[in-house]
């Protein structure tokens, strides 16, 4: 029960930072782009009148 116990964790460890890394790696550039664009369109519109 120790060694299969022992092999499942390392690899879904190991699996997991990848995917997540990779999953958070595209739409994190994406979404922080897409904020930045968001609050300068509202802070422009406010801003001006």
């Amino acid at each position: 029960m120790n060694t299969p116990q022992f092999e499942n964790p390392e690899t879904n460890l190991q699996e997991r930072p990848v995917e997540t890394l990779s999953d958070n790696s595209l739409p994190a550039a994406q979404v922080i782009e897409e904020q930045k664009d968001e609050a300068e369109q509202n802070n422009a519109p406010r801003f001006v009148p």
